[in-house]
């Protein structure tokens, strides 16, 4: 299991070693996450767990997202071991929760997912800005088929904060 980070370099490290791990609309309020999607693993149905090869994706995937990893360069955390993110018996991908410690402020606009019914891939992304305030566990969703981090979700925070974004003027 990784240990904390607090570097770029060590951040690539510790998500690298998530390849040895992984083994086996409402406004948002002060007490509830702003997201709709719920994680799906394979204990919630029987789905089959996600291949050596899509745990090694997973962790490129990771490593290579740009954004992930600004967000991350200053604070502590280790990475979980990769669980399937499916909706029914179909997977769509990785699910893989980052631990924060201590737990931290973050203020950013966030990627996300929303379930869509009969579309392909079943959801649409959207983009949420707000503050999370003492965060202890992010998660992210890695659409594996495309290739890329779809969802980041400080799910575990004592306080979520709408932010209004001022028009420019």
């Amino acid at each position: 299991m990784p240990r904390a980070f607090h570097s770029v370099p060590s951040i690539l490290v510790a998500l690298a070693l998530l390849t040895l791990a992984c083994s086996g609309g409402s406004t948002p309020s002060s007490t509830s996450a702003p997201t709709a999607t719920p994680l799906a693993t394979e204990a919630a149905v029987d789905v089959p767990p996600l291949t050596a090869d899509q745990r090694a994706l997973a962790a490129n995937v990771l490593r290579s997202d740009a954004f992930l990893t600004a967000l991350l360069r200053d604070h502590p955390a280790d990475v979980r071991p990769a669980a399937s993110w499916h909706e029914g018996p179909l997977i769509l991908g990785a699910a893989v929760t980052i631990i924060l410690d201590p737990p931290v402020t973050l203020e950013h606009t966030w990627p996300g997912v929303v379930h869509q019914d009969g579309a392909t891939p079943p959801y649409r992304q959207q983009r949420l800005r707000y503050r999370a305030e003492g965060v202890s566990e992010m998660q992210v969703l890695i659409d594996l088929e495309r290739r890329e981090v779809v969802s980041i979700s400080p799910y575990k925070a004592r306080r979520y904060l709408p932010i209004e974004d001022t028009p420019e003027g």
